[in-house]
């Protein structure tokens, strides 16, 4: 990125790197992680491995987010079964037997 007359002014590669930088953000990497795989990537091929093994961890983070999520979804699906049929019958008392 650079300016002209006070204005940015992104190239491709900015824009390349801004889409890095939102998906590492959105996937809830912490912001000093996101700053340390930027400052690596700046090192270039010096860095490539452990430019990996942040991306395998956060790998690793969004995985076990999303079995956390299966199972909140579970648990939402039952509680919306249960007050359905209670609906459906006018009473918690259905759910009793």
């Amino acid at each position: 990125m650079k300016r002209v007359n006070g204005v940015r002014v992104f190239e491709d590669k900015d824009f390349a790197w801004l889409r890095v930088l939102n998906c590492l953000r959105n996937t809830n990497m912490s912001l000093k992680k996101i700053k340390e795989y930027f400052e690596l990537a700046q090192k270039g091929d010096d860095s490539l491995q452990h430019r990996y093994e942040i991306i395998l961890e956060q790998e690793q983070n969004i995985k076990d987010q999303i079995k956390d999520l299966k199972y909140h979804l579970k648990e939402l699906e039952y509680k919306k079964w249960y007050y359905e049929t209670a609906i459906q019958e006018g009473s918690e008392n259905v759910h009793k037997n």
